[in-house]
């Protein structure tokens, strides 16, 4: 149930963030916070029962904080009614991350037309024979 909620609003906030422009209109902005709200709440929980249970899982950092200060931003007490605000995407760096680590040496030898798909196909290659290694 709490991954089900926190994935979803992740993925709400997400779609939001690529959907809309550099400046976020009130209602799109709080829709944002709830989102992140919503994900917060629910990594803070997983986090607490894979603790309990001894699970080294669900670390606060990075991804609780950053979401916490995106929901920090969006807002809406922060400002005055019907104000625009600056859109996380601003200062995100998701594109910047996908090619660092494993992930990178992956995909170093892909034609720039077929990029992403050919990325993801690794990705999941590689995950196949990991996944095989513990079965």
């Amino acid at each position: 149930w709490y991954a089900y909620t926190g994935c979803d609003g992740a993925i709400q906030f997400f779609h939001s963030l690529h959907r809309e422009g550099v400046w976020l209109q009130e209602a799109v902005a709080r829709g944002m916070a709830e989102n992140c709200q919503t994900f917060c709440c629910s990594y803070r929980r997983l986090a607490m029962l894979c603790h309990l249970q001894g699970l080294a899982r669900f670390h606060l950092e990075p991804s609780l904080h950053t979401f916490y200060h995106f929901k920090m931003d969006l807002s809406p007490n922060q400002s005055s009614p019907g104000s625009v605000k600056l859109s996380p995407a601003t200062s995100t760096t998701e594109a910047d991350e996908d090619f660092v680590g494993r992930i990178c040496r992956l995909c170093r030898a892909v034609h720039a037309q077929t990029c992403t798909k050919r990325c993801i196909e690794r990705y999941l290659i590689r995950c196949h024979f990991e996944f095989e290694k513990y079965k």
